[in-house]
């Protein structure tokens, strides 16, 4: 979602009556959100045309993970005033178009919008789209404020749609919905998700000359063999590197062992860790090798000092380095 309201603990006293309460209000909250979808989706599919396009990122409409940056994109065959509301998980109307000056998009020039990052809660979100030759203006839909993204609670949602189906009814408009569906994100066993991982190689390591993740990739002892947890760990990275924004930045996978076995064997296991991760990321998520390589350290340089199980195992290990 966009935006989201903010929650307030309460204290131990009133657990019984609160949680009441809650399950109330979660129960009218959902009913609240049906009641402004029916009236929005009424809209969508009276007013359907292909004049009018709108889809969220690659249009691919896949689960979107949490963290997962959102970019919606509008297009039409001719110039239109646009008016967009987006409709929340909890029942929250977000007012996106017409932004305070207006907005117009124009039939030869198709619009982005970034929306922020896909957060809680999870479930369906949808993004409902009007495109009219005169302006539906925001004194018409009963929004006097001049924020940016205008966030109207269930309450006030349904007044709200309301009014754009009867202004829509008197109007020659065309209408688009795109549907979302926001999933928990996955971790690695170190908690990193594919967000986590943007951010880190993107924002957070603007000082550091040679920023490295130590992905918790495991492996049995003498093996370079994937475990599931590797994989499914692997596939958190992988969902991160093909990110748009680390597509120009190259990275080096490097494998680590723990002490035990001589330093020549332990050489090559370590390379063939840091190969097979490789190869799992570029056969599953298409990486293109000139981005990815790989090297292996061999018992070189432990996370953890010391022979005990733990630190044996925390050193079996294969990291992500950001080599520019």
């Amino acid at each position: 979602m966009l935006m989201q309201p903010l929650r307030k603990s309460v204290g131990f006293s009133w657990v019984v009556a609160c949680a009441l309460s809650a399950l109330l209000s979660f129960e009218a909250a959902a009913a609240s959100r049906d009641a402004v979808l029916a009236v929005l989706d009424d809209v969508a599919q009276t007013n359907a045309s292909d004049e009018l396009k709108v889809w969220a990122n690659e249009g691919d409409n896949l689960p979107l993970e949490e963290g997962t940056a959102i970019e919606f994109h509008f297009a039409s065959k001719q110039d239109v005033h646009l008016t967009a509301l987006y409709l929340d998980a909890d029942g929250n109307l977000v007012l996106i178009y017409p932004a305070p000056d207006g907005t117009t998009l124009r039939g030869n020039q198709p619009k982005v919008l970034e929306a922020g990052e896909a957060t809680t809660p999870y479930g369906q979100e949808s993004l409902f789209v009007v495109a009219s030759d005169e302006p539906i203006t925001r004194d018409a839909l009963g929004i006097d404020s001049g924020d940016d993204f205008t966030v109207l609670p269930p309450e006030d949602a349904q007044k709200t749609a309301e009014r754009l189906r009867e202004l829509v009814a008197s109007t020659d408009a065309s209408s688009a919905r795109v549907d979302l569906h926001i999933v928990p994100a996955q971790r690695t066993g170190q908690g990193l998700t594919r967000g986590g991982i943007v951010q880190y190689f993107t924002e957070a390591t603007r000082s550091l000359h040679r920023p490295k993740l130590a992905l918790d990739i495991k492996f049995e002892t003498d093996s370079a063999d994937l475990l599931d947890d590797a994989r499914a760990d692997l596939d958190v990275v992988g969902r991160a590197l093909a990110d748009d924004r680390l597509a120009d930045k190259k990275f080096r996978l490097v494998g680590h062992t723990d002490h035990r076995g001589d330093d020549g064997y332990n050489q090559e296991l370590s390379e063939n860790r840091a190969q097979v991760a490789r190869d799992y990321l570029m056969k599953t998520y298409g990486i293109d090798e000139a981005r990815l390589d790989s090297m292996g350290l061999g018992e070189s340089v432990p996370m953890l000092p010391g022979t005990d199980e733990d630190a044996m195992r925390r050193n079996r290990r294969v990291e992500l380095e950001l080599v520019r």
